[in-house]
């Protein structure tokens, strides 16, 4: 399980305008050492998650193999959707 900490950028920031769906998964390339990858994210749709917040969330890889010899924990990325829309550390490899 790869588990991350991840803060989206406030709309006045430049980030995403709404908040992340809640009934479906959210998925995003995450910029990781100059390299992009697609991550789906797996976390609580009981509550929404908004331009702004912090929070935790278990990651799927479309490619994990080319992923996981990338990272630490502690490795930083970027969430990306046409533009930078937050920031994340990994927390659990």
């Amino acid at each position: 399980m790869v588990e991350a900490r991840i803060k989206l950028m406030s709309i006045d920031d430049g980030g995403r305008n709404h908040a992340l769906p809640k009934d479906v998964k959210f998925g995003c390339p995450l910029k990781i050492n100059n390299s992009y990858f697609d991550a789906r994210f797996i976390y609580d749709t009981k509550h929404e998650i908004k331009p702004g917040d912090t929070f935790t969330t278990e990651l799927l890889f479309l490619s994990p193999d080319l992923v996981l010899p990338q990272i630490n924990v502690g490795t930083e990325f970027e969430l990306w959707e046409g533009k930078i829309i937050g920031y994340g550390q990994f927390t659990k490899i």
